[in-house]
């Protein structure tokens, strides 16, 4: 499967997955299914902070089982100008980096139904 399929649905017939997880699944698909410019791991942590569940990078990559370091390099593309989030502050020892949605990523979650 490359970067930008979408996990094809039947695989919820096989596998048990929490309500939660299914939106979750549902939600990055929904924002890719946009044509945005974002990669699917981008996508992941809007959808994530769109669901309150995380609003740091340390945090998301702990849920999700992912290196620090991509979670880090994705943030930099997602904060840069114009983009979906904002750095709202970041720890210098350990860089984990609190974010929120930037009026770009308001506007997406306004086209969303969340």
């Amino acid at each position: 499967m490359s970067e930008h399929e979408a996990i094809p649905t039947e695989i919820f017939d096989t596998i048990q997955l929490s309500d939660l997880t299914r939106y979750f699944v549902e939600l990055v698909e929904s924002i890719e299914a946009k044509g945005l410019p974002l990669t699917r791991l981008g996508a992941g942590i809007v959808a994530a902070l769109l669901l309150d569940a995380a609003h740091d990078s340390r945090t998301f990559a702990r849920l999700f089982e992912i290196e620090h370091a991509l979670v880090l390099r994705e943030l930099a593309n997602l904060a840069a100008e114009d983009g979906f989030l904002t750095i709202s502050r970041r720890d210098e020892r350990t860089q984990r980096s609190f974010y929120s949605l930037s009026e770009k990523g308001e506007a997406l979650k306004a086209q969303l139904i969340i």
